[in-house]
């Protein structure tokens, strides 16, 4: 092999040009010459020739001075421009060589440094110019790096073969060892001298990437997790150890391409595992997803797939995309084993759910007979003792349908089968019934029974009434078992919680009563739990009440707990989630007026002045007779309690005492009490408003309502209707006909669903079904249905049918309307119940009079001003806040409503009720999407007297719908102007 070194390449930069080398030639042979004549002159004796050849040689001796002379300023010159040449070319190489993020250096046979560069000198942390000379252990520290440097060049020399080295170095300043990749190519000098040029380049960092690779395809395989690695430009795929033991292959089975992956996908798994990908690269979403591959041995099995890009180009576009692959077949069995006992359980669940129902009917069905000939019984004459043991029995028959009740209750919820209903209700009269139901109770013990609200409480919220009186009935009810002195309040607050407006009411239920033990207290939610064993045999109780309260509770989004002191009493909370309803205001004073209220017991004393407050008058408050007389000249009237503390024993001196007048003078007592005070007017505690509010309108403090407005009694039922009772138990039969009779009905029976058909085809005058859900046969449900479709015949497939069922739970009340029921009657009947579904669903010609319709009219028109035309909070939050949204559901709306009711108003001049009934649902369905309840309202009246084949009312009702309508789109076009 050839090799120049260094110094050679040097010498022939000091050659001169080949017309210098010339001239020199020249000028030697020009003064050989000149030499030669002046010999030649100095040996002629002829004078004259002599002579000439003296001069011809000083010519030619001039010639070669001046020529000498020139020659030598040309030399010189040009070895000055050849020296400033190779200066500017080695200040140029060393420029190259020290600005290169190599580092590059020749060393000799003893490892010593003839030349290094900038870069080598900042990594020993010294100069270019202190490093001639010294070797690699006049700056690292570590020997070992050392040894290993001068063995290796040696080796090299030796062989004289280029070599590439990988090796490290410690660097001086940060002590960091750092990796290299060099180039090292041995030199021979002129004179036989060794010397090596090494070339490194720093692949610290790839080394580190490449090393946290293994590690983490290291950890990886550990971890039973199979790495790829995808180049998207070239399709190259690469995969670990794990990846191939997972699938079984072996990597010469492969041919290290996506085609891999793909032959190992089933032909059903590749467009949704293509499209994960693709919304991986496109869209940037992450690629995880579970699905199925073929082992090479054939097995399937499940993986979890998930991957990430890493690698993009200049313009953005994935180049490289990896992750990692699991195995997830024993994750999948077990979560089959767990779907499958799931749905055993479900399944017994449904089997619970279904006994428990069964039961609850076979119960009802008896204690239907009981209570229904209790009823009867009460009417009749008797005497005391008979009619003492009649109130035994029926007490008894009530707390049996009582525990029924909670079992099914709790049963439904344990079930997950409880669903809540979201309809505006009336707070305020959710109170009033609940405590008119306890107040036999509270009496029978001398208890004071009263609720209140506070200031800032609506009275119409969004809720599920039933369940929302189901949870203050069982803990006013339980309030007053554990109560023997004293009283029981309800008191509603409403609280704002948290940054945004979202309202919770609280309810108090507090009782004067033996109070509850701290250990107790804990446990008292759970089921079958009751404070002890003696409490379950003095007060009785399933203990399921509490158990079903708090669960409907949390139904509800809120929470209910208890504080108790033992021998003080208790205090019953309850916190909800509520949508407050807008209402109209309802009452308006005749004339600025002051109300004195004299009443020592604070919450009955607010439950008649929040209403009058809410109501716009003043209202003065005092708890004895000493106040009533301090405060009464201020007093336009006042409500006075009979038991005033303080009141003189004279009544006719207390009246004369007082400057208000007899006729604006309200005497407030329990019931059953007599009355102290000589007063016109009278209110019995605990009040209701409309009690309240007609107390007002005999003062002349409020204007009485319009005549087709005002308040009526229990309507009569109408007499002579014939209603067809279906039920194949001879008692329920005997208890519902007597119950018609005594309203002034005809009842016809029918103990199958087949037979109900066939009276109907003989019978076409029938005016109500009373259906049971349970027949043999043919069930209630079904009936309906064949009903509805004409089996009975096609004028009478509209009559109303009302399910006559002790199961009335949303789920059971839906299945019923969907079947084409129009109501539910709950065993056990009830009298006032079923008075109640004759008045709504039984019109005689007197019911049809104009002045009767108008009440109806009236009644409908009232209820649905007292809703809102929108409820804008409901209805952004029903879609999403999303104005977008909100602006296209309204044009919709906007649009689809004048349709539907345009096909209401055709289907209603054609007199085609099931047009009608289809029409009025569809217009209630669009309009509850933008929350308006008042519209709503009005068209599922129509809807329910079009399916109860009663047209004439649908038509009666059509204005105000046609009104409501006006006023909703007045309402959207102020809130959503048409763009």
């Amino acid at each position: 092999m050839n090799q120049d070194t260094p110094s050679s390449s040097r010498d022939d930069e000091h050659e001169p040009p080949a017309p210098q080398i010339s001239t020199a030639w020249v000028i030697a042979i020009l003064g050989c010459v000149a030499l030669f004549l002046l010999a030649t002159a100095s040996t002629q004796h002829a004078e004259g020739n002599a002579q000439m050849l003296a001069y011809l040689a000083v010519g030619l001796l001039a010639v070669i001075l001046f020529f000498g002379v020139r020659y030598l300023l040309d030399f010189e010159s040009k070895q000055r421009e050849a020296a400033q040449a190779l200066r500017a070319t080695r200040s140029l190489l060393r420029t190259i060589v020290d600005e290169s993020p190599d580092i590059i250096m020749v060393k000799n046979w003893d490892g010593r440094f003839v030349l290094g560069n900038q870069r080598l000198a900042d990594f020993y942390g010294t100069t270019t110019a202190a490093l001639p000379g010294k070797t690699d252990a006049d700056f690292n520290p570590n020997t070992a790096q050392v040894e290993a440097y001068t063995k290796n060049i040696r080796e090299i020399m030796r062989r004289g073969e280029t070599q590439i080295v990988a090796e490290s170095s410690t660097e001086v300043d940060s002590g960091e060892e750092r990796h290299f990749l060099s180039i090292k190519k041995p030199l021979t000098g002129p004179n036989g001298e060794r010397h090596i040029l090494v070339v490194a380049r720093d692949i610290t960092d790839r080394h580190l990437a490449e090393k946290r690779e293994r590690e983490l395809d290291s950890i990886i395989s550990k971890a039973g997790e199979g790495f790829w690695d995808w180049n998207i430009t070239t399709n190259e795929l690469r995969h670990n150890d794990q990846w191939h033991e997972i699938l079984a292959y072996d990597p010469s089975h492969l041919k290290g391409t996506l085609e891999d992956f793909e032959s190992c996908l089933l032909d059903e798994e590749k467009q949704r595992i293509h499209a994960a990908i693709e919304a991986c690269l496109n869209q940037n979403q992450p690629y995880r997803i579970e699905h199925r591959m073929r082992r090479r041995d054939g097995q399937i099995i499940w993986v979890l797939d998930r991957g990430h890009i890493i690698e993009r180009d200049e313009n953005g576009r994935p180049t490289r995309m990896a992750g990692v692959l699991s195995d997830i077949s024993e994750r999948k069995a077990a979560e089959m084993s767990l779907r499958t006992a799931k749905e055993a359980a479900e399944g017994a669940v449904r089997t619970k759910s279904l006994f428990v129902a069964n039961m609850s009917h076979e119960i009802r069905t008896p204690l239907n007979g009981v209570l229904g000939m209790i009823q009867l019984l009460e009417d009749s004459p008797m005497d005391e003792e008979q009619r003492e043991f009649l109130a035994i029995a029926h007490r008894s028959a009530n707390a049996l349908l009582a525990t029924v009740n909670d079992i099914l209750d709790f049963s439904r919820v344990d079930a997950g089968e409880m669903r809540l209903e979201s309809a505006p209700f009336s707070l305020f009269d959710v109170a009033e019934d609940v405590i008119e139901v306890a107040l036999m109770s509270a009496s029978g013990k001398g208890l004071e029974l009263a609720w209140e609200a506070a200031p800032n409480v609506p009275e119409f919220v969004l809720g599920d009434v039933l369940r929302f009186r189901q949870v203050l009935t069982n803990l006013v009810g339980n309030a007053i078992k554990f109560t023997d002195e004293g009283c029981v309040s309800m008191r509603f607050e409403v609280q704002h919680q948290g940054s945004g407006d979202t309202a919770h009411l609280r309810v108090y239920i507090t009782d004067t009563g033996i109070g509850i033990a701290p250990h107790v207290q804990q446990q008292l939610f759970q089921p079958f739990m009751q404070a002890d064993s003696s409490v379950n045999r003095r007060f009785g109780g399933t203990g399921l009440g509490l158990s079903i309260c708090k669960r409907l509770i949390e139904l509800m989004g809120g929470a209910i707990g208890v504080n108790s002191v033992q021998g003080v009493g208790s205090t019953f909370w309850v916190r909800i989630p509520v949508q407050p309803v807008p209402a109209a205001a309802t009452v308006t004073p005749q004339e600025p007026a002051t109300i004195l209220v004299a009443e020592p017991f604070q919450t009955a004393r607010g439950q008649i002045t929040g209403p009058l407050r809410r109501w716009g008058f003043k209202v003065v408050e005092c708890e004895d007779w000493n106040g009533l007389i301090e405060a009464a000249p201020s007093a336009k009237a006042a409500f006075v309690l009979e038991s005033l503390p303080g009141l003189p024993p004279d009544a006719d001196n207390c009246i004369r005492q007082l400057s208000i007048p007899t006729e604006r003078l309200v005497c407030v007592a329990p019931a059953r009490a007599g009355h102290a005070l000589p007063c016109q007017l009278k209110l019995t505690k605990p009040a209701r408003r409309s009690h309240l509010l007609r107390c007002l309108t005999r003062m002349g403090l409020v204007a009485p309502p319009p005549a087709d407005e005002r308040p009526a009694s229990t309507p009569a039922p109408g007499g002579g209707a014939k209603v067809l009772v279906v039920d194949d138990l001879p008692v329920n039969q005997r208890v519902a006909g007597e119950h018609l009779a005594r309203l002034g009905h005809t009842a016809i029976m029918a103990a199958s669903g087949l037979a109900a058909i066939e009276t109907l085809r003989t019978h076409p005058d029938i005016a109500l079904v009373l259906m049971d859900t349970q027949l043999p046969e043919l069930d209630g449900l079904s009936t309906t249905e064949q009903i509805r479709a004409g089996a009975a015949g096609t004028d009478i497939r509209n009559v109303p049918i009302v399910a006559f069922t002790g199961d009335i739970h949303s789920d059971r009340v839906a299945a019923c309307e969907q079947a084409g029921m129009n109501g539910v009657l709950e065993k056990p009947l009830q009298q006032e119940a079923l008075a109640a579904i004759l008045n709504r669903w039984i019109h005689t010609l007197d019911d049809q009079k104009p002045a009767a319709r108008a009440k109806t009219r009236s009644a409908i028109s009232r209820k649905a001003e007292q809703l809102p035309a929108i409820d804008l909070d409901q209805m952004r939050d029903r879609l999403l806040n999303d104005e977008e949204l909100i602006a296209q559901v309204v044009t919709d709306v906007r649009r689809e409503a004048a349709q539907h009711f345009n096909q209401l108003s055709d289907a209603l001049a054609r007199d085609n009720a099931d047009a009608a009934a289809l029409a009025a649902h569809s217009l209630k369905s669009t309009v509850q999407l933008i929350s308006a309840h008042a519209t709503a309202h009005v068209a599922q009246e129509i809807e329910t007297a079009c399916r109860g084949g009663m047209l004439d009312i649908a038509k009666d009702e059509q204005p105000i719908l046609e009104q409501m309508l006006i006023t909703l789109l007045d309402t959207m076009n102020a809130h959503f102007p048409v763009r």
